[in-house]
């Protein structure tokens, strides 16, 4: 987790970027501004070494210094393996093994999924929509819940989802059918 250290005090004021790894104090990033001798001694008091410290320090330093939390945007990339990993788990409550092949599927997934739903946000959405009606698919289909079979089944799957699946016996009464045409003539 990262931090934004604002301190306000006495004229000066600074931001520092705090990091912290497995909530323990990792380091201390200068952004901008300036602080005096004393206040730079105190510096690592307002980065403890625990995390959970912070709330303590952010009741005693209330209005002079401001710890606000970086929360960052996770990339289309990473939402589409997280949707993947989920589904799969949750459909075989077993974790996944993502292979390096697998990096280049997502990526490949995305820029296909994109230019069908026009952006990456309605992209994520037709990949949620894939998973949250796999069960429709036809049985074989559903059983190809690698990533590189689902790449490789991809027109076929949207179709299915799409258009609905048509079972084996409409196919062979269709081929029936266009038999049945050809021997009139």
């Amino acid at each position: 987790m990262e931090y934004l250290l604002k301190i306000h005090t006495k004229g000066s004021e600074a931001t520092y970027k705090i990091k912290y790894k497995n909530h323990r104090f990792h380091a201390v990033q200068h952004i901008s501004g300036k602080v005096n001798q004393q206040q730079h001694e105190k510096l690592l008091m307002l980065a403890p070494q625990l995390e959970q410290a912070i709330l303590i320090l952010q009741h005693e330093y209330e209005g002079r210094v401001t710890w606000e939390p970086i929360v960052k945007e996770q990339s289309t990339y990473t939402k589409f393996l997280n949707e993947y990993t989920k589904w799969y788990e949750a459909k075989f409550n077993v974790p996944v093994i993502i292979k390096a092949s697998d990096g280049a599927t997502i990526k490949w997934m995305i820029s296909n999924l994109t230019k069908v739903a026009g952006s990456e946000a309605d992209a994520l959405v037709v990949w949620q929509l894939l998973f949250s009606k796999w069960h429709e698919l036809d049985e074989w289909y559903q059983n190809q819940t690698d990533l590189l079979q689902i790449k490789k089944n991809l027109n076929i799957i949207l179709k299915q989802l799409k258009h609905g699946k048509t079972s084996e016996q409409t196919n062979r009464n269709a081929h029936n059918v266009s038999d049945d045409y050809r021997q009139k003539f």
